[in-house]
């Protein structure tokens, strides 16, 4: 494995040492949660497979097989289907680009899983004030919650807010950074693409209700986070609301789709959701939300 390394070929290397040397090539170039989510993937369901064979050795019927067995042997979703798949065929594209492997067998192979869930999940207007009625003594959920519905900004967006990245005055919010989670733990980051660096307008009831909380809470300096929450701490509060109120169940995530679909119900564009959103391009936001279009 050391001296194919150093002569750039992978022709008598495994396909572990061939991992090792993507994931070193991974680490300088993902952001931390990138990372770390491409090597529970790789780590829970690739290398047991294949980690001892040669790569150069390894088929499209190898594939063929191994794509049984997962989807054989497994209930994972179809969307994490496609992403384990994605992860082997980004390791082979790795050595054929730069260690002299003949072709990517998984490019051979049909894909398996799909790239979006058949169904995405949302709430009306009319389902989030079912719900939201649940937390109105409980005032930093109430807003919490009333924030990510109104305004779509990711829950790492969310959570990275300061106060000084809110502007009572002109009613909008600035997102400038982003909170991750490698191992459990909270990661500061810069935000997904850069169009993701924006300033989100705010409807006037909503910028009230923070005006109201900021009065209640004991630390509202600038650089205080405006919500003492973790991702964890929000998805117990929204499964409990759920089981109580008897609203659909939805994630976290499906707040920023139902910010969406409220958008496309009062009839903006797909271009204006695109910027609200941050979209790195119009066709993620066309691929995401255009099946929500036909009547429109």
């Amino acid at each position: 494995n050391f001296l194919s390394v150093h002569e750039k070929t992978c022709a008598n290397m495994d396909m572990s040492a061939v991992i090792d040397l993507y994931m070193q090539d991974c680490k300088v170039k993902l952001k931390p949660t990138t990372y770390y989510d491409k090597q529970i993937i790789i780590v829970k369901h690739i290398v047991p497979y294949f980690g001892q064979m040669k790569i150069s050795e390894i088929t499209a019927n190898d594939i063929r097989l191994y794509h049984n067995a997962l989807i054989d042997g497994t209930q994972y979703k179809n969307t994490y289907l496609r992403k384990i798949n994605a992860q082997l065929s980004g390791i082979f594209n790795f050595a054929v680009k730069y260690y002299g492997l003949k072709q990517n067998p998984v490019a051979l192979c049909e894909n398996i899983g799909k790239g979006k869930a058949d169904v995405m999940q949302f709430w009306t207007a009319s389902e989030f004030k079912t719900f939201a009625e649940f937390f109105a003594d409980d005032t930093e959920l109430y807003t919490a919650f009333h924030l990510l519905f109104y305004t779509g900004i990711r829950l790492g967006e969310f959570l990275a807010l300061t106060w000084k990245d809110i502007d009572f005055k002109g009613q909008t919010l600035d997102i400038n950074k982003n909170i991750g989670y490698v191992n459990g733990k909270e990661v500061l980051l810069t935000p997904k693409t850069q169009k993701s660096i924006r300033h989100v307008a705010m409807p006037a009831f909503l910028c009230s209700m923070l005006e109201e909380y900021k009065k209640q809470v004991y630390d509202n300096s600038p650089d205080t986070r405006v919500f003492n929450k973790s991702k964890y701490s929000l998805r117990r509060a929204l499964t409990k609301g759920c089981e109580q109120t008897g609203v659909k169940k939805i994630r976290l995530h499906d707040f920023r789709h139902s910010h969406a679909s409220l958008l496309i119900e009062c009839g903006f564009s797909p271009l204006a959701i695109a910027d609200r959103l941050g979209h790195e391009n119009i066709q993620t936001t066309l691929n995401i939300y255009g099946h929500l279009y036909p009547n429109k």
